[in-house]
């Protein structure tokens, strides 16, 4: 029979278990999980009912007459509320006494700020930046805790000082909301609350010490301060949306636009939207409508705060920040173990990955931006002024081309987009140059220089990013690829509705041909035309431009390197293994570490630890994972030991336990004792029955080979595959690379195994192939089980590996992970299907130590599917995992 393989040789280390989470926990959780959609689609709704009837030429009217001097001056204006968010920074730098230049402070505030202002994620974005930074100035970490704890508990400050201003005027201003009476007052008066309980709860006193004892003592000055910081902060904001408004004509008294920000910027922190996108927009747009001002006014007018306070600051931020989003591979390593010292830095446990890729998935969004952006514009009349003037120097097919080749950037941009995001080479260069090229076809079309301002800057930012383009593929089926398919449909439908809303139900198709600067139908109608085909075309490119790993089995060569490597550096119960030829051979850049591998869609799945020195390991598992992240496939790791788990979870993994290894200590194994009395009893049944032992030494007589392979055939009979990638199959040149041991009955072999060193010195012997014909009585498996034992022991092995029982051990307490606890009930009462309660009973008997053995897979998955992969890979496919054939 086939028998599972171990995981280790050592001791039962002592396994740390999650807490399994409360049903109070768990519905949290899950209300976690919908409530920002649900918001969303809520005020999404109640906005887009407001903006029926939108006029849309009105709209771009209301753009195009601004004047570059209000933009200049709107943007300066947007700057100075950024700069007082980064007064946090240096009231902390001082207080804490850091001592940075004001310099270097502003050069990750900035970043901190503004990227935390638009990607939001509670604050996480702006802790992690600020970790990077101060962690490479040599800040202790518990200064860095205290410095992120004290920023996040400052923030909310201003915005309650400013609800609760707006809950003393609110009373005076008629103002019709879709809520419950009370409701918004309940939520400005919650925020309110804040700042009473803020100077209530820290400082010096027994509060403190409860709530904040991982803070120093609060004096009055620096609370103080803090609030003025605050509160500047978001009195500023709130003049830069007055001028945004103003800008488009919507002047709102001071009380209306005060209570419309309070409530919208309350209503965007509370849906937990990143940057409170299209909450607070939505949320502004629905109280200045109820208002009764127009909604290309009040539409655009939050377009430019958006642009001007969020975008705009955000893009510097990057190009500021550019060096600390990537740091050194072990940063986020320590970063996370430093954290758990201080339960303050909880606020900085994040994804491993996320700060490192905030950043550039900051420029995927961009990008795709930056797509739309060229999609507007091209849906837009150009200004009659500009046209004419390129009238004059070009003619009109060299702009009806450039018209129409903006659109085909525009729809290419929103392809590459997700490229960028996923940090792949081949699109950040295509994303480059059609960046460049979008801004030259912008002026050649109608000196759209605002976009083409906006295409360059962002090309700019994207190559101070270049280095950190090293993918060569992402994952198509993810749920991220999936949101990035909807928006990019969203956006070319958007596009249609756009040109149906502007130009009506014309006769687009029989115009196609008309060219003529006045003629703006059958320009939409040809730039619609190229959307479908080039959106098409991009759909069919990405399908098929994702290169996998260029992945080749070894040969005997390769095979006879990797036996020597073995031998030379250590390897594992499982490197036997290797010498199956149907797994993949990765070596570290060193070469002091392998890993054998096999493949199954878009999984790399690793065959227990790597082999190596043990100073080798974690740098295998980084290594490894960065191979498997360059080419968008997931990092796997089988039936790793407990002994290294820590490397895996520091590395990102999350961890699931198979199942348990039986290890059998043989130094002292013998058959005399009560306990034996089983294992006596069969040996003696077996000599009755003239059965007798023997190991055979290579190389066998073809005599002798046809027997074993008889003897397998019996076993396999005519249901049963031969599998493979962490089981042994029967193949002469792999089984004549160790001995085997047989059990003969008379003349005849009768059972069979075959052995597998671990190339460690003796310290363990594990079975790899174990098969009995028709012919072997009952207790002949244990006989010969007993003879290996006894076997090992003379040899001087330490251990003997039984092989692993499924699921034991798996789920046993009520504090065990949700996905255990579902395993354990396959335990419980699978034995139809598979007898897993006595495989671990029969293996018992021979009273082994039992060690887990664990699945490590990345902690955003879920570790059913990769079962059912792994499954699939060791049957030989998926056919084969439901069927015996």
């Amino acid at each position: 029979m086939n028998s599972p393989k171990p995981c280790s040789h050592d001791a039962p280390a002592a396994s740390t278990v999650e807490p399994a989470p409360t049903t109070l926990r768990r519905s949290l959780r899950m209300l976690r999980g919908i409530w920002p959609p649900l918001v969303l689609a809520l005020v999404g709704y109640l906005g887009w009912r407001d903006l029926r009837g939108l006029d849309l030429h009105a709209l771009h009217a209301i753009t195009r007459k601004l004047s570059n001097l209000d933009l200049l001056g709107l943007q300066l204006l947007a700057l100075v509320p950024v700069l007082a968010m980064c007064g946090y920074d240096l009231l902390l730098n001082r207080w804490l006494n850091i001592r940075l230049p004001i310099r270097r402070v502003l050069s990750y505030a900035w970043p901190a700020c503004t990227l935390a202002n638009l990607v939001g994620l509670s604050g996480m974005t702006g802790s992690g930046i600020r970790y990077l930074a101060l962690s490479r100035e040599g800040v202790a970490g518990r200064t860095i805790a205290v410095y992120a704890g004290l920023q996040l508990l400052a923030v909310p400050l201003g915005l309650g000082l400013l609800c609760a201003a707006a809950l003393v005027v609110s009373p005076q201003l008629a103002i019709a909301l879709p809520l419950p009476r009370g409701v918004p007052q309940l939520l400005l008066a919650g925020f309110a609350a804040y700042v009473p309980a803020f100077f209530l709860l820290t400082g010096s006193g027994a509060l403190h010490r409860r709530f904040f004892h991982e803070l120093p003592p609060l004096t009055v000055g620096l609370r103080l301060q803090l609030t003025l910081a605050s509160f500047g902060e978001w009195a500023l904001a709130l003049a830069v949306l007055g001028v945004a408004l103003a800008l488009a004509g919507v002047q709102p008294e001071p009380e209306q636009l005060l209570l419309a920000f309070a409530l919208a910027a309350t209503a965007g922190i509370a849906s937990q939207v990143p940057g409170g996108l299209g909450v607070l927009d939505g949320t502004l747009l629905v109280i200045l409508r109820g208002l009764d001002y127009p909604p290309e006014g009040v539409l655009a007018g939050i377009l430019l705060f958006r642009l001007s306070y969020y975008l705009v600051p955000a893009l510097l931020g990057l190009v500021l920040g550019a060096r600390l989003f990537v740091p050194d591979e072990n940063l986020f390593v320590r970063m996370l173990r430093r954290a758990e010292a201080y339960p303050l830095l909880g606020v900085l446990r994040l994804p491993v990955e996320l700060v490192g890729a905030v950043g550039v998935r900051l420029l995927g969004y961009l990008t795709f931006l930056a797509g739309l952006v060229l999609l507007v514009s091209a849906a837009y009349p150009t200004l009659a002024e500009r046209s004419a003037v390129l009238h004059s120097y070009l003619p009109s097919t060299v702009m009806e081309g450039s018209h129409l080749l903006s659109v085909v950037a525009g729809v290419v941009l929103l392809g590459l987009s997700r490229g960028i995001a996923g940090q792949v080479r081949r699109a950040y260069q295509l994303t480059l140059f059609m960046l460049l090229a979008g801004a030259l076809l912008s002026l050649a079309k109608g000196l759209d220089y605002e976009e083409a301002s906006y295409l360059l800057v962002l090309a700019a930012v994207l190559y101070t990013r270049r280095e950190h383009f090293e993918r060569l593929a992402y994952p198509l089926l993810s749920r991220r690829n999936l949101l990035w398919l909807l928006a990019l449909l969203a956006a070319l439908v958007g596009y249609a509705w756009l040109g149906a809303a502007l130009y009506g139900s014309e006769a687009w198709a029989a115009s196609l041909l008309k060219f003529s600067p006045g003629e703006h139908t059958p320009r939409f109608a040809r730039s619609l035309l190229a959307v479908l085909v080039t959106g098409a075309g991009m759909l069919g490119w990405l399908a098929f431009a994702m290169p996998r790993p260029r992945l080749v089995l070894p040969d005997a060569a390769a095979l006879a390197e990797a036996k020597t490597f073995y031998s030379t550096h250590g390897g594992h119960e499982f490197a036997h293994l290797t010498l199956l030829g149907d797994k993949y051979l990765f070596h570290t850049p060193a070469r002091d570490a392998l890993i054998a591998f096999g493949s199954i869609r878009n999984r790399l799945v690793a065959l227990g630890d790597p082999a190596g020195a043990p100073a080798a390991l974690e740098g295998a598992i980084l290594a490894f994972r960065q191979f498997a992240d360059r080419y968008g496939c997931v990092p796997v790791f089988y039936e790793v030991s407990e002994a290294n788990l820590h490397l895996y979870h520091d590395h990102g993994f999350g961890l699931f336990k198979l199942g348990e290894q039986a290890l059998v200590p043989v130094a002292d194994f013998s058959l005399r004792g009560k306990k034996r009395d089983d294992l006596r009893g069969a040996v003696n049944r077996a000599q009755r029955e003239g059965l007798d032992f023997a190991m055979l030494d290579h190389p066998l007589p073809e005599a002798t080979w046809a027997e074993l392979r008889a003897v397998s055939d019996q076993w396999l009979g005519t249901k049963t595959a031969e599998k493979g990638f962490s089981l042994g199959r029967f193949d002469r040149q792999y089984l004549s690379q160790a001995p085997i041991a047989v059990v003969r009955r008379g003349e005849h072999i009768v059972a069979f195994a075959s052995l597998m060193p671990d190339y460690r010195q003796n310290q363990e012997l594990s079975i790899d192939l174990m098969r009995h014909g028709v012919g072997a009585p009952p207790g002949c498996m244990d006989f010969l089980f007993v003879r290996l034992l006894e076997y090992a022991r003379d040899a001087g092995y330490a251990w003997f590996n039984l092989g692993m029982a499924p699921l034991a051990g798996v789920g046993e307490t009520k504090y065990a992970r949700p996905s255990e606890r579902l395993a354990r009930l396959a335990y419980e009462y699978g034995n139809r299907f598979y007898n897993y309660k006595g495989l671990r009973s029969y293996k018992e008997k021979f009273q082994p130590v039992w060690r887990g053995a664990y699945l490590a897979y990345p902690y955003q998955m879920s570790p059913h599917f990769l079962l059912l992969d792994i499954a699939a890979l060791i049957a030989g496919g998926y056919r084969r995992v439901f069927t015996s054939a």
